[in-house]
């Protein structure tokens, strides 16, 4: 796989227990259409980096709401909590905004994860391209979250 790939990340919590089974990570995707007004993470609903100056996440103000990371990277910093998945029954989930929003890298990320042996897992509104899904990120996945709704 090209090694240039990249996600657009606007958070990673470890040591999540309520994303799965297990002690897990989950990753959050930038990225979805919806743009609901409810929504539980309206911070990931763009689908492009923001400057967080509003938020005042740093000391300096200009902490960056969503971060580029490359596979590898990425990868890296996940696998550091392995021995917690390992020891739990606990694993990887991705979630956003909407991380379908990403197909392409949630795709290889979550392969590559597999092959690894951790559990995946993924949140979803479920508004994406099935045929897409089924092939670049369904066979990937130990468990799907759909997040129905209703108004």
């Amino acid at each position: 796989m090209n090694a240039t790939l990249r996600g657009l990340v606007f958070d990673i919590k470890r040591d999540c227990s309520e994303d799965g089974p297990g002690i897990r990570t989950t990753v959050f995707f930038k990225g979805c259409p919806l743009h609901c007004v409810w929504c539980q993470n309206p911070e990931g609903q763009g689908g492009k980096p923001d400057c967080g100056v509003c938020q005042g996440e740093s000391q300096t103000g200009w902490a960056q709401g969503g971060r580029w990371y490359e596979l590898d990277e990425l990868l890296y910093r996940v696998l550091i909590d392995r021995p917690f998945y390992d020891s739990t029954g606990g694993g990887v989930t991705v979630s956003g905004g909407e991380p379908t929003f990403q197909m392409v890298f949630i795709g290889e990320f979550l392969k590559r994860l597999r092959q690894q042996g951790v559990d995946t897992a993924i949140e979803t509104c479920g508004f994406f391209h099935y045929d897409s899904f089924a092939r670049l990120v369904l066979p990937y996945l130990n468990r799907i979250y759909y997040d129905l709704k209703l108004v």
